[in-house]
């Protein structure tokens, strides 16, 4: 009775759902045509894939170009484990694509979540798996996937602390959905006991920490000091203020001046979140400092090469770039009630990494590094200036700080090999391939 209460509340939510993205339709149609992002590969937003093999071995979805970076590692150890698997990687971002184009079969982006484009797509193709990446749970496609007997595992599984507020007031709509996944891979106790609070089965849920941990040699930087910041920074400290949001450059640049006024000097290189904000960090930088200079303007050979303090990545996908060759990094959405990014794409270089009091995304992480004393927390504009100063006097503590960062990165790595074979296991071959 219990069941069949609970198929006809779905049923209900999931009809509601439908009929909302129907209505929004024209309206995502119009706002696509009228964004240069959203007008790259328009035609794949609608269900038009072009040509694609029937036989998909995998088919990886991660949402932007940061959850595609933390499934390169995946991507690879399938590569080395099966070198003819078909993979095929879904996202909502052409820069993820193209990040990770030449690593896989075919990319292409995520349709709409109506159920017309996913019959006409899904009709074609004979999947043996789908793997998702964190929070990317879109209720038709995870349905039509169900009906065709597709097995779904979620990897890096992640509810923030808002995330799941939402998930639970739609409770109706998602959690016969994810009773309806092989297998979710969880960072931390914290993510497992908030999928379990959906009605997922504990059996289903495992521990196995993040693969974007593995996804992070530590690779020589293809930059180098001078050619960012001019031959007289040489042996001035670098400071990467990494993954930042919008406001979080206030309080830095804030400090920054109460540094300079103490005859002090730091590089800082400002690295976005999304693009959407180059030119917002710009404006903001320029109204800072006249001695700043853009990525994009060195690497096309339109300046030269001049000394300056601040330095604007507008360029995705060179972030751990730039951790490799500074001195300290700032970990961004900590200052902003966001919840935080990966602090370990800048602790695997051994350097001190701040963070700011908004963590709830990488709370156990932070957690660790904090009781190896491995982290800087900052609150306020005196926490910072204090970091800042200890960056540039080179301050013992601070290199104490880095090693310990490094080691309990060290700690995280292997989550890639655990998650690989948990999918594979829970798997018998041949069962889940039907084309409709």
């Amino acid at each position: 009775m219990k069941l069949q209460k609970e198929q006809i509340h779905f049923g209900i939510a999931y009809s509601i759902y439908q009929c909302v993205v129907a209505c929004l339709l024209p309206a995502v149609f119009v706002g696509l045509l009228l964004t240069k992002r959203g007008r790259r590969r328009f035609s794949e937003r609608f269900g038009a894939w072009g040509e694609i093999p029937s036989k998909i071995d995998w088919w990886i979805h991660a949402a932007s170009l940061g959850e595609v970076q933390g499934v390169l590692s995946l991507i690879r150890e399938i590569r080395q484990q099966d070198p003819d698997a078909v993979l095929l990687v879904t996202g909502v971002s052409p820069s993820g694509l193209d990040k990770v184009a030449s690593e896989v079969n075919y990319v292409r982006l995520l349709p709409i979540d109506f159920f017309v484009f996913w019959k006409l797509l899904l009709r074609k193709l004979c999947i043996e798996r789908v793997v998702i990446t964190e929070t990317e749970l879109w209720p038709c496609l995870l349905n039509q996937v169900f009906d065709r007997g597709i097995p779904l595992h979620i990897i890096n599984g992640r509810l923030s602390d808002y995330t799941i507020l939402f998930y639970q007031r739609l409770r109706g709509l998602f959690a016969p959905l994810l009773q309806r996944v092989r297998s979710i891979s969880v960072p931390d106790s914290v993510q497992a006991s908030r999928f379990i609070s959906l009605g997922v089965d504990s059996s289903v849920v495992t521990i196995t920490g993040h693969t974007k941990y593995d996804s992070g040699e530590c690779e020589a930087s293809s930059f180098d000091r001078a050619t960012l910041f001019g031959s007289a920074q040489q042996g001035v400290p670098i400071l990467t203020l990494g993954s930042l949001r919008k406001g979080e450059e206030d309080i830095w640049f804030e400090c920054l001046e109460r540094l300079q006024k103490r005859g002090k000097r730091i590089s800082v290189i400002v690295v976005p979140r999304h693009a959407e904000r180059f030119d917002y960090f710009w404006d903001k930088i320029t109204r800072f400092t006249e001695r700043c200079q853009r990525l994009s303007a060195l690497e096309s050979k339109s300046c030269e090469v001049v000394d300056i303090d601040i330095l604007l990545v507008d360029r995705m996908g060179v972030l751990r770039d730039m951790y490799a060759i500074s001195d300290a990094a700032f970990i961004g959405a900590t200052l902003v009630d966001i919840g935080g990014h990966n602090p370990f794409e800048a602790a695997m270089f051994g350097i001190p990494v701040a963070v700011g009091p908004y963590i709830s995304v990488i709370s156990e992480v932070i957690a660790d590094m904090r009781d190896e004393q491995g982290v800087v927390e900052v609150q306020n504009a005196d926490d910072i200036e204090e970091f800042l100063l200890d960056i540039v006097d080179r301050s013992p503590k601070l290199e104490a700080t880095g090693a310990a960062g490094k080691r309990v990165f060290d700690r995280y790595v292997g989550a890639t090999q655990r998650v690989y074979g948990i999918i594979t296991a829970s798997e018998e071959k041949g069962t889940s391939c039907a084309v409709s």
